[in-house]
């Protein structure tokens, strides 16, 4: 049987929270062990998955594409990191005045080991599945931080949508930004460089094949209205699964969407005057 879905991105967001959720590996590190959710929306999503609690999704987040550009918000926007340990939730607390959670999660970090996981979404992926980040400054903020301990073993999860797939090669941004990193007189919340994300890449198209046994191929990207940003899968596999997902993306469809937490005004923006005060730098 084929039939044709179309999913927002918070639909999007919600199914691969849910499949990432009921992983195996994921279900054993909840319940024995350590799962950090770094900052970023979809991974809000999972918080609400593996928790039953809801968050405010749009705070869930170091920083967002917003209307006006890349955006960095500030530490008394955000919603604190979380960490389940052995089911308990945590919320991190950065230092004072400050978006750096470095010293509480390494704390976890240290703790952490191959049965443990990290989950991170990215910014773009190339079709071989490779993912990058847009990190604000030279430090990596949370990746930065993690990435030895992944190289150490710590298991890797980056939730993706397939609408975020470039078509040239993540090593091209790489070299790009290899003599010249991104730095904006005004607004210094803007990307400073990316990094490459390790890890288990899991995609709409991967979350429905968990979950339903079935494949999905993405027939169209974008649309009008509440549809934009949307993509369009055809389901493939047998009449039973395949209107069993049907009925189950059905549900999520009407996802409600992400708002912008704040009225962007760059010049008075506390993250861009926290940066500039770390950096040395003072509005003129």
């Amino acid at each position: 049987m084929r039939k044709v879905i179309t999913l927002k991105p918070e639909a999007s967001k919600r199914l691969i929270a849910r499949s990432i959720s009921r992983l195996p590996a994921v279900q054993k590190a909840f319940s024995e062990g350590y799962i950090i959710l770094s900052l970023g929306t979809t991974c809000g999503y999972i918080v609400e998955e593996l928790s039953g609690n809801s968050i405010p999704r749009s705070r869930y987040a170091c920083g967002y594409i917003s209307s006006m550009g890349p955006c960095l918000l500030g530490p008394g926007e955000q919603f604190r990191l979380i960490v389940f340990d052995h089911g308990q939730m945590i919320q991190l607390n950065s230092k004072e005045d400050s978006l750096d959670f470095s010293e509480s999660l390494i704390k976890y970090l240290e703790k952490m080991g191959p049965g443990d996981i990290f989950i991170k979404g990215g910014n773009v992926m190339d079709s071989s599945g490779k993912v990058a980040v847009l990190i604000g400054g030279p430090e990596g903020g949370e990746i930065g931080t993690a990435l030895p301990y992944i190289a150490r073993g710590v298991g890797s999860i980056v939730p993706m949508l397939v609408s975020k797939t470039m078509p040239g090669k993540v090593d091209d941004i790489l070299e790009a930004l290899k003599e010249e990193k991104v730095t904006k007189e005004w607004c210094d919340a803007e990307p400073y460089d990316v990094i490459i994300l390790p890890g288990k890449v899991i995609t709409e198209i991967e979350a429905i094949r968990y979950l339903f046994g079935i494949e999905a191929l993405p027939l169209a990207f974008g649309g009008i209205g509440s549809n934009r940003g949307a993509t369009t899968f055809l389901l493939c596999g047998p009449d039973a699964k395949v209107e069993a997902a049907y009925a189950y993306l059905q549900a999520i469809k009407d996802e409600s969407p992400l708002q912008e937490v704040k009225n962007l005004d760059c010049y008075n923006c506390p993250s861009y005057t926290f940066l500039r005060k770390k950096q040395g730098r003072f509005l003129t």
